[in-house]
């Protein structure tokens, strides 16, 4: 009687080299409601206090500020041309880096194993939880900051998962663009970037396997 036999490894290894496929519909609708949303109550309320100094820094751009770099005093200075200054028009930016950022949350969703219903709980409760709301609704910091901090987060798990060394490039652009949103990002490289660079196929089996079995 012939007997058939399981590598374990073979099967570990498939696990961490597949994904579920992407449902890109229900992800990108959940993102441009989210969007939608932001935007039809973004004129509720005036400007917060880190608008106002953007608004003004925006007037007199420079490499960067006492408190902070520059990347957020050029998207107002690009608003304020595009839109007009006004309310509304300076909160357009922060709607579309929220949809942004739930959509990438989907991706990391999908990363650790989840199918369908996965991705959509992690998106649906990303559209709810407090900060990014608060992110997408005004002009400061934040927005740009958790985005980049989000699909920092995203690259790593996809490094942790194949292993390509390319990804490097994506992870080192994303944390120069975090670092002209805000300054906390010089702390990005040493934490998240020693575990993957150190670690061997064996620990990134048992450190996506343990996420993957998390997600599940």
């Amino acid at each position: 009687m012939a007997t058939t036999t399981r590598n374990p490894s073979a099967s570990s290894q498939d696990r961490l080299t597949t994904v579920p496929a992407l449902y890109r519909w229900p992800l990108l609708s959940v993102s441009v409601v989210v969007g939608v949303l932001l935007l039809s109550l973004s004129g509720r309320y005036g400007y917060h206090v880190d608008e106002l100094y953007n608004r003004v820094s925006s007037r007199h751009l420079a490499w960067g500020y006492v408190d902070q770099p520059p990347l957020v005093a050029v998207i107002a200075r690009v608003e304020t041309f595009l839109f007009g200054d006004n309310l509304i028009g300076l909160r357009v930016v922060p709607a579309l880096l929220a949809c942004l950022d739930v959509w990438v949350s989907g991706l990391i969703a999908r990363e650790l194993g989840g199918a369908r219903g996965g991705p959509g709980l992690r998106r649906r409760r990303d559209g709810r939880v407090g900060r990014h709301p608060h992110a997408g609704h005004m002009l400061t910091t934040n927005g740009p900051d958790l985005l980049s901090w989000v699909t920092l987060g995203w690259l790593f798990i996809r490094l942790l998962r194949t292993a390509d060394n390319r990804l490097w490039l994506a992870i080192g652009a994303v944390t120069g663009v975090g670092m002209l949103a805000k300054k906390p990002h010089r702390a990005a490289g040493p934490g998240p970037a020693g575990g993957p660079a150190g670690a061997g196929s064996r620990a990134r089996s048992c450190a996506v396997g343990s996420s993957w079995r998390g997600a599940r």
